[in-house]
C-alpha cells in the first residue's frame, strides 16, 4: 500500500505534466482494474491451493471447529474487549495520520512560508512518504524477531514516537527540523498501521474471521479520519496552527495508553509458543476467549 503511494507522487507528477489533468483519475484506475484481473485469475484462498503444504497459523480461530455466522462475528471480534481496544487505537491513529498528512503541506504554506512548488517542499513530501514504506517494513521486522510475533509493543512504540515528532512541530520553529520531524512521524504513524489494521486483524481476526476485524480497525481509522474533517478545520481557524500539533498529540498518547493495557496480548493459540521460549520465567501472556 505505501509504495503504491510512492508510486502515485511520482507517475501523478508526471501526468497533469504531459497529459489532460483527468489523467491521474485514469491511471490508478486502469492499474487497480489490471490488479483486480490478476488477483482474481492468480490468488488463492488458501496455501493448500496455491499447491503448498497445509499449516497451522496459530491465530485466533486455530482450531475452532464453529460455523461463522453473524453471532460468532459477534463473538470473537466486534464484542471482544482486545479487538474493541484495537479498534479504538485505531480512531486515534486515524486522527493523527489523517490530521498529519491533509495538513501539514497548508502548515508549510502558512507557518514556513514555505511554496508547495519549491524543491525544499517536494523533497521533503516524497521522503514522508519514503518513510511510510520503510515504517512498514521495519514494524514486520522488529514485531517477529524482538517481541515475538506481539503487535502492540510495537504499536506502543510507533505511538511514543509520534508524541516526539509532533511535540517538535508544535514547539520548534526551524523549518529542517520540522521536515526531519515530519519524516520520521511518518515513519511511526506506518508503524502503528501496519501492526494493527495490518498483523493484528488476521491474528486475532483469526482465519475466519480476519476480514471482519480487519474492516472493523481500519474503518475506526477512517472514522478517525472523517473526525479530522470534519473538526481541525475549524480548530485552526478558531485557534491558530499553535493547536495543530497538541491535537493530534493528544490522539497518539491515548493510543500508546491503549496498546499497554495489551502490551501482553497475543491470539490464545501462540501461548504455549511463547512459553517454551521462556521456560523459567513466569508466564503473564493473555489470550483471547
Amino acid at each position: 500500500m505505501q509504495s503504491g503511494r510512492t508510486l502515485i507522487f511520482i507517475i501523478g507528477g508526471i501526468a497533469v505534466t504531459v497529459l489532460p489533468w483527468q489523467w491521474v483519475f485514469f491511471i490508478p484506475s486502469g492499474i487497480m482494474l489490471f490488479m483486480g484481473f490478476l488477483t482474481y485469475r492468480v490468488v488463492q484462498d488458501s496455501p493448500e491451493d496455491a499447491g503448498h503444504k497445509s499449516f497451522d497459523t496459530q491465530d485466533a480461530t486455530s482450531g475452532d471447529t464453529e460455523k461463522v455466522n453473524l453471532k460468532y462475528l459477534f463473538k470473537k471480534v466486534f464484542t471482544n474487549p482486545i479487538t474493541i481496544t484495537i479498534a479504538a487505537a485505531e480512531f486515534c491513529t486515524g486522527f493523527v495520520r489523517h490530521g498529519f498528512e491533509q495538513w501539514f503541506p497548508r502548515y508549510m504554506q502558512e507557518v514556513q512560508n514555505l511554496s508547495l512548488e519549491s524543491a525544499v517542499f517536494q523533497k521533503g513530501a516524497l521522503s514522508v512518504v519514503v518513510a511510510g514504506i520503510l515504517g512498514a517494513f521495519a514494524a514486520g521486522t522488529i514485531s517477529d524477531w524482538v517481541f515475538r510475533s506481539r503487535r502492540t509493543p510495537v504499536a506502543f512504540f510507533g505511538y511514543l514516537l509520534q508524541v516526539g515528532c509532533l511535540y517538535v512541530v508544535w514547539q520548534v520553529q526551524s523549518i529542517d527540523l520540522v521536515i526531519i520531524a515530519f519524516v520520521v512521524n511518518s515513519f511511526a504513524i506506518s508503524v502503528v498501521h501496519s501492526m494493527l489494521s495490518g498483523t493484528a486483524s488476521m491474528d486475532f481476526g483469526g482465519k475466519k474471521a480476519a476480514a471482519s476485524a480487519t474492516g472493523m480497525f481500519d474503518g475506526m481509522q477512517y472514522i478517525g479520519g472523517a473526525a479530522v474533517g470534519s473538526g481541525m478545520g475549524w480548530m485552526l481557524e478558531t485557534f491558530g496552527w499553535t493547536v495543530w500539533g497538541p491535537s493530534m498529540i493528544g490522539f497518539a498518547v491515548i493510543g500508546a495508553i491503549l496498546m499497554m493495557f495489551l502490551w501482553n496480548v497475543v491470539p490464545a493459540s501462540s501461548k504455549p509458543k511463547l512459553a517454551i521460549a521462556n521456560p523459567t520465567k513466569h508466564n503473564t501472556v493473555q489470550e483471547i476467549v
